[in-house]
């Protein structure tokens, strides 16, 4: 019997898991079985686990760091009985591909929109963390990456629970015209909710502001990112 895949999604208020099935079908002809398995909501790690027949599997956290969650909660949630057969991968916000992906959606966006890239702005949004500003560090990266590839005249990471934050966007940045992208691999509520609130509170005269769908919801194009970590991480 072939490998088994475990993909690992944060979960959370107001996620119904469909961004993260739609991935794990996407990845099906490529394993003996896919379980998708939440964080926080069901099913948990250790439940889907539990119903894998694969003698090897292959865990993808589907988490923008490592961080905390991936070092401290995900190993709790993993029974030491299981963890023979697992094979623990990166999460796939580490992924080096992440900001070509990012990339393309953005550019995709402006050309449907008709966009002047040097009169536009891309914000990423992120969580962070009030008590470790490092939580950033990743979305920090992408924006610095998605500077150097010259995506658009600005690029900045934009934070809900540390500075700078989400509802500064427009002092964060000077083109009138912005994408804001989401960096959330789990659509849960505070993605759907409370980002489109913080960034569209109010109109501002001479600036527009466009919401990218978050990245969770990209599954075409992460489904080859979690292939080539699983690559990398059996060569």
């Amino acid at each position: 019997m072939g490998a088994g895949l475990l993909l690992v999604a944060h979960g959370g208020r107001g996620d119904d898991g469909t961004a993260t099935k739609r991935l794990a079908r996407a990845l099906m002809p490529h394993f003996t079985e896919v379980q998708v398995s939440f964080l926080h909501g069901r099913p948990s790690p250790a439940e889907a686990l539990a119903s894998m027949q694969a003698p090897l599997i292959h865990l993808v956290p589907l988490l923008a760091a490592q961080g905390w969650t991936g070092q401290e909660v995900l190993p709790e949630c993993l029974p030491s009985g299981e963890r023979h057969r697992l094979i623990m991968h990166p999460p796939i916000g580490e992924h080096s591909g992440l900001p070509a992906m990012v990339r393309q959606m953005t550019a995709q966006m402006m050309e449907r929109i008709g966009l002047d890239k040097w009169r536009t702005a891309i914000v990423l949004l992120g969580h962070g963390s009030g008590r470790n500003p490092a939580a950033g560090s990743v979305v920090s990266r992408l924006a610095a990456s998605l500077g150097d590839l010259g995506c658009a005249a600005e690029t900045r990471a934009l934070f809900l629970s540390q500075a700078p934050y989400a509802q500064d966007w427009a002092a964060a940045v000077a083109q009138p015209d912005v994408i804001a992208v989401p960096c959330f691999f789990s659509v849960a509520s505070h993605v759907l909710i409370d980002l489109r609130r913080l960034m569209e509170s109010e109109a501002i005269p001479g600036r527009r502001l466009w919401m990218a769908p978050p990245l969770a919801v990209q599954w075409r194009r992460l489904a080859p990112l979690v292939l080539d970590l699983v690559q990398i991480g059996s060569s």
